[in-house]
Formats: structure tokens, C-alpha cells, sequence
């Protein structure tokens, strides 16, 4: 959309692809219902969520399990082996920081993120917001639900 127009018309070459503000939903400028409901009931739909497991070998963040109806089945399916599913790379490295301070404080996150995803073989700058709470979960394994809705962020990259 917007961004991408001026991120194209601009001579400014954004070298970090993905960007995340941490903010108290009460001072978020919109924030959707679904996520409003998530934070305040520390719990969500399984179908509009995605799980991630702590491994404690890797120190890493695996997801495990996309809902039908999450932010990442719309765009990307709902097989953990697509793009934002994947271990390693910055976007994951960036967007998994907050993970481990939710298993750690056993409180919900809420925050806003920027990313320049590859979406149907292009580059796509995506918005979107996400809760993340803490899980617990049947095997007795740790991690986190995280809970995500496409549009408006409180973060300007220009």
C-alpha cells in the first residue's frame, strides 16, 4: 500500500526489514477486538492462533501449530514450514525477541510489527499487531500463542 509507494518513490533504502514497537494496548491508536480479548483474557480461539515451542537445545522458537483463520494462514497456508514459520533468519530472530520474556514473566505481550515479507514471490511490506501469551503446554513443553491482525501499526519508518 502506502509504504510501499513511498519506500518505491524514495531514495531510501530500508536495510532492516522488519521492525517491532512494544506498546501498552491502551495507548495503541486502534487495535483490533481479537487482540483486545486475547490480552485481557490470556487466552484465544485455536483457529485465529499459532503456537511456538521453546526448545531449549536450540534456544529457539519452533511453531508447531498455524490456525485457519491466523494471520499467517491467510497469506502463507497453514504448513509451519512457510517463510514466517521458519527458524534462523532476521525476520524470526526479530519477531521471536519478545517470546522468551512472555515464558519468562508468564504475562501477555502486546506489540506492532513491520516487515518486508517474500509474499507470493515479491517483497511485501506487511502491518500487523500480535499478543502473545504465555503457554503451557499438554507434553509439558513451554512457549508461547501469538495471535496477530493485519493492519494499522503505530511504528513510521519514514
Amino acid at each position: 500500500g502506502r509504504l510501499q509507494e513511498l519506500v518505491v518513490k524514495s531514495d531510501v533504502h530500508l536495510r532492516q526489514k522488519t521492525h517491532v514497537r512494544s506498546l501498552s494496548p491502551e495507548f495503541a491508536s486502534w487495535i483490533p477486538d481479537l487482540l483486545i480479548d486475547a490480552f485481557q483474557d490470556k487466552a484465544v480461539n485455536p483457529d485465529f492462533s499459532v503456537d511456538c515451542v521453546f526448545d531449549p537445545i536450540s534456544s529457539r522458537f519452533a511453531v508447531q501449530r498455524v490456525g485457519r483463520n491466523s494471520g499467517i494462514a491467510k497469506l502463507f497456508g497453514t504448513q509451519p514450514t512457510t517463510f514466517p514459520c521458519l527458524s534462523g533468519h532476521s525476520y524470526d530472530q526479530i519477531v521471536s525477541r519478545a517470546y522468551k520474556r512472555v515464558v519468562d514473566s508468564g504475562e501477555p505481550h502486546y506489540d506492532h510489527v513491520c516487515a518486508s515479507l517474500p509474499v507470493a514471490n515479491t517483497q511485501r511490506w506487511l502491518t500487523y499487531q500480535r499478543v502473545i501469551l504465555p503457554q503451557h503446554f499438554p507434553d509439558g513443553r513451554s512457549g508461547v500463542t501469538v495471535v496477530s491482525e493485519f493492519g494499522k501499526v503505530d511504528i513510521n519508518l519514514l
